[in-house]
C-alpha cells in the first residue's frame, strides 16, 4: 500500500507556497488562476520558462569572460608561443587573448541545468515544454553541468536585474524536488506535494505568516519562540531546542497561544483497541512548549493548538487539558477550495483570539 499523501490540488500548493516563501509573486497568481497542472514539475517549468522570457526581454546579464583566438592583428595579450606554434605568421594571424562580455557565464549555465532536469521528465505539457526549450536556447549559453547547477545558489546576483531573484529560487524549488533515482542514478523530478517534509515546511510557513498578517492590527503579535531548558546548576542541558512553530502574543489581556504546525499522511494514532487518538509525542512536545511559555510570562494564560494539515476526508477537533493547559487539536482541510481553506483559517484564528485560553 502506498505511503503518500493523496496531493493537494496545485493551485492550493501554490498560493501557500506565495505565503511561506515568496517564491511566488503576486503576479505570477494572476498569471497562473488562467492555468491548469497535473504535477509541480509542470508548474515549476511554466514559472521558469516565463521569468526567462521576462529576463531575456529586460536584457540578459553579460559578464566579462576570457576569450582566445588567432585574428588578424593585435587584441589584448599576444601569446607569442602559441602563435609561432600555430604557424600564425605565415598567415599573419596572431593568437590572442582578451576579456570579452558574454552570456556564457555561471548563472546562465546554472539555470540551464535546472531545466534540463525538467525537460528531461515527462511531466511537462506540450506548451510548457516548447517555452522552456524557447528560454533554454534564449540565454546564449552552454548545457548546463552538475557543478554548473550547485554554484547557482553561491553566485552573486546582479541586483541591477531583479528578474534573476525569482528564477534562481524556482532552481531552488527545482533541486529540492530531484532525488536520483532508485534504477539510474540519474535526478529524477518528484511532485513536491507527495513529499511530506518538503510540505510540513511550506505549511508552517503558510500559517505562521497568514497569522502574521491577519492579526496585525489586533495586539497580537505572532512570534516564533525559541525557549530554553531550565537547569538548576546554570549549565546548558543537551537537550533538543524547543523551537515553536507559532505563538501568539497578546500583553494587554496577558493571553498566550502556542500553536504547532503538522503534515503527516495519517495524523491520528491508533490505539491498542483501535480507537483514534492524538499522537502522545504531540502531546508531550505541546507539554514542553506551553510551560515553557508560562515561565517566560508567570502571569499570562497559556494554551495550545495542534494544527494538522488535512489533504483529504478525516477533519477532527479534539480538545484536551494538559496538566491544566488547553490543549486543541484540529485540522485545516487543504483538499478544498483556497477560498473556503482561508475561511476555515479565519474561523481558527477567531475562534483562539476571542475565546479564554481556559475556556
Amino acid at each position: 500500500m502506498s505511503t503518500k499523501p493523496p496531493p493537494i490540488p496545485v493551485e492550493n500548493f501554490v498560493r501557500m507556497l506565495a505565503w511561506s516563501m515568496r517564491d511566488i509573486q503576486s503576479e505570477d497568481l494572476a498569471m497562473l488562476g488562467e492555468e491548469s497542472f497535473d504535477h509541480t514539475a509542470d508548474l515549476l517549468g511554466f514559472l521558469l520558462a516565463h521569468h526567462v522570457d521576462r529576463a531575456v526581454r529586460q536584457g540578459l546579464y553579460r559578464s566579462y569572460q576570457p576569450v582566445e583566438d588567432m585574428i588578424l592583428g593585435l587584441r589584448g595579450t599576444l601569446d607569442p608561443w602559441q602563435t609561432t606554434s600555430r604557424l600564425g605568421q605565415l598567415s599573419g594571424k596572431t593568437v590572442c587573448r582578451w576579456d570579452e562580455l558574454d552570456t556564457n557565464h555561471p548563472i546562465h549555465r546554472g539555470i540551464v541545468y535546472h531545466a534540463d532536469l525538467l525537460l528531461g521528465t515527462n511531466h511537462l505539457e506540450p506548451h510548457t515544454r516548447m517555452k522552456l526549450e524557447e528560454g533554454v536556447e534564449a540565454l546564449k549559453c552552454a548545457r548546463g553541468t552538475t557543478h554548473d547547477g550547485e554554484l547557482l545558489f553561491r553566485q552573486r546576483l546582479p541586483h541591477h536585474l531583479p528578474e534573476y531573484q525569482h528564477i534562481v529560487r524556482i532552481c531552488r524549488l527545482i533541486q529540492q524536488s530531484s532525488i536520483p533515482s532508485e534504477e539510474t542514478g540519474e535526478l529524477e523530478v518528484l511532485d513536491l506535494r507527495e513529499q511530506k517534509k518538503w510540505m510540513h515546511i511550506i505549511f508552517e510557513g503558510f500559517l505562521y505568516k497568514w497569522f502574521k498578517v491577519s492579526l496585525r492590527r489586533s495586539g497580537w503579535k505572532v512570534r516564533q519562540r525559541r525557549y530554553r531548558w531550565s537547569e538548576p546548576n546554570g549549565q546548558s542541558p543537551r537537550l533538543p531546542a524547543l523551537i515553536t512553530d507559532i505563538v501568539l502574543e497578546h500583553e494587554a489581556i496577558q493571553r498566550a497561544w502556542v500553536i504547532d504546525a503538522k503534515y503527516y499522511i495519517k495524523p491520528l494514532a491508533s490505539s491498542k483497541q483501535g480507537a483514534s487518538m492524538v499522537r502522545s509525542s504531540h502531546i508531550n512536545q505541546m507539554y514542553a512548549y506551553m510551560q515553557s511559555a508560562q515561565q517566560q510570562h508567570p502571569s499570562w494564560k497559556v494554551g495550545g493548538m495542534l494544527m494538522y494539515a488535512q489533504p483529504s476526508n478525516g477533519a477532527f477537533g479534539v480538545a484536551h487539558s494538559v496538566h491544566n493547559f488547553p490543549l486543541h487539536a484540529v485540522t485545516l482541510n487543504l483538499d478544498q477550495s483556497w477560498q473556503d481553506v482561508l475561511e476555515d483559517l479565519q474561523e481558527l484564528a477567531e475562534r483562539m483570539v476571542n475565546t479564554p485560553v481556559d475556556a
